[in-house]
Order: C-alpha cells, then structure tokens, then sequence
C-alpha cells in the first residue's frame, strides 16, 4: 500500500515523516496543500484528513493518521524500527526528553516563529519582544540541557540514534536557518557535534534535497 504523506517540505513536522520515511528506506508520495486558498481549512480536508485542518497528514491504505509525531511513531512501531528503546529504562528517557520537545522546545519555537516571521511580515502585526526574550530564554535553556545529554551520550535519548533525534533535526535547521540562532548552537560543542552528525546522515540529506528542490 502506498504511503502518502501531505504537507509543505519547508515545514519542520513534515521534514521530521520524511526524514523517518527515508531512514526506514521506505517508498512514498508526498502531496502539497495550498495553503494560500486555505485548502487544509476546508471542510472536505477537516472532514477527510484532519478536524483541526492542519498538516502533516498522512495516509496508508485504511489508515489516516496527523500529528507528526503520531505519524512517526506508527511507522517506527508498523516496520519495527529500532528507533524507539526496548529496554524500559531506557525507555524512559528517551520519553523524559521527547516530553521537554513536546511542551518546551517546540512550542517556545512556535511563539517564536509567530513574532519573528509571521508577525514581522504582516501589515498590521506589532512585534512582542517581551514574548520573544521569554521564548529565547526557553530555547536557550533547552538547548543547555541537550548539550549536557550530548556531553555523556552520541544521541538526544542514548548512544543510539532514535526518534528523538529526528524530531529535533528539522526544529534545529529552523532556528539555524530562519531565527537566526545558528550561534545557539555552535558555541555548544557537544550539540555542535551532534548536529554535524545529523547532517552527514543520508536521510537528512536526502531529506533536505527534496526541500531545497520543492
């Protein structure tokens, strides 16, 4: 059955199915949205894809799944893919630092992008800076965290790269690239190093190919 995945490659979430999509070698069709017209608002998309109208989606025969990391643990567990632990202790802290992704990270880059990009180019859009000191300081105490993880292991959740890595791959080359936090993570050795890793793996760059040429 063919796995389809719909989204926008410039999105961090839908890199994140394609990056695990290429790992696990598997084949698949990616479809665009138009979000300018509002294609994921309408309710043929809520009623067929997702009732919050948002993307990634995604779509394997009978199955229909969104929310990125859903997508991506669904596929890790279907073709049993070693990049989720085993072992329960293990097990554990792979989830302690895929939850400070969840609630901290992501979001604090969320509010981030909100001010900095979207807020910045809009007509009548007031820039927060207040907002954006706050999300910076979560960002930065993030960041601190995951260097100190790094210091003792090769990945985010162990020597063995997983899951956790590759949600935070293409949340790592958004603040690089777009926010401009590149210094957030090069004067860091240990996450400096985790990332030239990530960026030498044939997934990502197979992965960001198909973004710079979408």
């Amino acid at each position: 059955m063919t796995i389809i995945v719909t989204g926008l490659l410039v999105s961090p979430r839908t890199q994140s199915i394609v990056l695990l999509l290429e790992e696990l070698g598997l084949s698949y069709e990616l479809r665009t949205v138009n979000m300018k017209i509002g294609e994921h608002q309408s309710l043929d998309f809520r009623m067929k894809y997702n009732p919050f109208g948002r993307v990634p989606v995604f779509e394997q025969g009978n199955t229909k799944l969104f929310e990125s990391r859903a997508i991506c643990r669904y596929l890790a567990a279907k073709y049993k893919s070693p990049l989720t632990p085993v072992n329960v202790e293990d097990l554990g802290f792979f989830e302690q630092v895929e939850s400070i992704v969840y609630s901290h990270f992501d979001t604090a880059i969320d509010n981030l992008a909100d001010e900095m990009i979207f807020r910045r180019n809009s007509i009548h859009g007031e820039i927060d800076q207040r907002r954006i000191d706050i999300n910076q300081g979560i960002i930065t105490e993030c960041l601190d965290y995951y260097d100190s993880i790094l210091g003792e292991h090769e990945g985010l959740a162990g020597n063995d790269f997983s899951l956790v890595d590759l949600f935070h791959a293409p949340m790592v080359k958004f603040i690089s690239s777009r926010l401009g936090l590149e210094h957030e993570i090069t004067s860091r050795p240990n996450l400096k190093a985790w990332w030239e890793r990530m960026m030498s793996r044939s997934s990502w760059e197979t992965t960001m190919a198909r973004v710079t040429n979408s």
